[in-house]
């Protein structure tokens, strides 16, 4: 992710380079990039701020189910790319889990097409 600094330093080449008329796509796509993180970044601070208004449970079960309908359904080059980002999605909810206070998660990772 882009710090605060040098997002103010691609604004003003961005700035430079609009007024000269010669404006960098890669320049344009990591200003935009940067400030996507940022606004993902504060909706999720909003929205556990409001849920933290709530009770939060103890504990949180998940089942994964789907990686290699969501691979397929994205054309991805093989199911397992599906699997890596049923991964990294669980990374994230563990790092979610952990900033609300949950202290328990129990993971389900079984399909029936396991068996099959």
């Amino acid at each position: 992710m882009t710090s605060s600094a040098e997002c103010r330093v691609l604004i003003a080449i961005v700035a430079a380079d609009l007024v000269k008329g010669t404006a960098q796509v890669d320049v344009l796509w990591s200003l935009l990039q940067y400030i996507l993180c940022v606004l993902l970044e504060w909706s999720r601070k909003l929205a556990f701020a409001i849920l933290r208004c709530g009770p939060i449970p103890r504990h949180l079960a998940i089942i994964m189910d789907g990686n290699r309908r969501y691979a397929r359904a994205l054309r991805l080059p093989s199911v397992s790319h599906g699997h890596l980002a049923g991964f990294s999605k669980l990374e994230q909810l563990l790092e979610w889990s952990f900033e609300l206070g949950i202290r328990s998660l129990t993971v389900y990772a079984f399909s029936i097409e396991n068996f099959k």
